[in-house]
């Protein structure tokens, strides 16, 4: 048996019926609030579903129906008690969401804020060179060094340091040259692809100790991104291989153009023989290198 005062919205819900002025202004002459014993609670929420369901009601009347009177006040002050409990639900209902979406507003932006403070960074890759192997014994004090890979480091692209003094001719498309410790006697045509804009200085902590620019003795250099010229350039290079690299200007075009006096024409001719010698150091390089390797060093 059902409970007094009681009702399903499913069962509301199968004979809905539209407003027949959904325009006409409406004033309730009364309504009840209730949550108690015996009763379907019936509260601020639900009157503004029935109110909100089409019809054009812009005000209610409360009426008290015997609810939460209060029993520790003389019998005529009773129905204070479902008068304060009424207010109440109106600022539950009104001004606590308000006061929510206000913390919720300050949380976003204090996330937002944080988040300024926070690097992540991600790689694809494997580790590779730890000491430890299946069953060892794990210490706090021993920390053996790895190396993460990233997928594809090293592969199809070659990164050169160049010198400052570089910094004002090295471009994009320029012509260069490399030979590799991992691919003895060979020169490999190289293009430039990405030069970068900075050079990278600073403090920095190697270890327990920070390091002062003052303390670095090699200058910073000048980061190139070299790209094999002819596909598959680099595919017998081992990734992270010891490489050698020139980059070569070409003023030819700027010379025969006739445009250029004397002695700037007779510096730039210097620059691209400056380009010749270094190409043939670098097949010097590529010829002694592994020699060199091979009989002094040992193998």
């Amino acid at each position: 048996m059902a409970e007094p005062y009681t009702w399903k919205p499913e069962w509301l819900a199968l004979q809905p019926e539209d407003a027949i002025d959904p325009e006409l202004p409406i004033i309730d002459p009364h309504h009840h609030l209730w949550d108690a014993p015996g009763m379907q609670r019936y509260l601020l929420q639900d009157l503004r579903a029935d109110t909100g369901s089409g019809h054009n009601v812009e005000a209610t009347v409360f009426i008290d129906c015997m609810w939460s009177y209060r029993r520790d006040v003389p019998k005529e002050m009773r129905q204070i008690g479902e008068t304060e409990r009424a207010a109440a639900e109106a600022r539950l209902s009104a001004l606590l969401p308000a006061e929510k979406a206000s913390a919720e507003a300050a949380l976003a932006q204090a996330e937002a804020d944080l988040a300024k403070t926070v690097v992540r960074a991600g790689v694809d890759g494997r580790v590779e060179q730890f000491a430890l192997r299946v069953g060892d014994v794990v210490n706090p004090l021993m920390r053996p060094a790895g190396v993460l890979i990233p997928e594809g480091a090293g592969r199809g692209r070659l990164v050169a340091g160049f010198g400052q003094v570089e910094a004002q001719v090295m471009q994009v498309g320029m012509v260069a040259e490399a030979t590799c410790a991992s691919r003895p006697w060979t020169i490999i045509p190289m293009v430039v692809t990405e030069v970068q804009d900075f050079i990278a200085a600073g403090q920095f902590r190697g270890g327990e100790q920070l390091i002062d620019p003052q303390q670095v003795v090699q200058p910073g250099t000048i980061l190139v991104i070299l790209e094999p010229l002819y596909e598959g350039g680099l595919d017998d290079v081992t990734p992270g291989s010891s490489c050698i690299a020139n980059a070569y200007t070409s003023n030819h075009d700027l010379i025969a153009s006739g445009n250029l006096g004397a002695t700037r024409s007779f510096v730039l001719h210097a620059v691209d023989a400056v380009g010749l010698v270094h190409a043939l150091i670098l097949r010097i390089q590529a010829l002694v290198y592994p020699i060199q390797t091979l009989v002094g060093g040992g193998h």
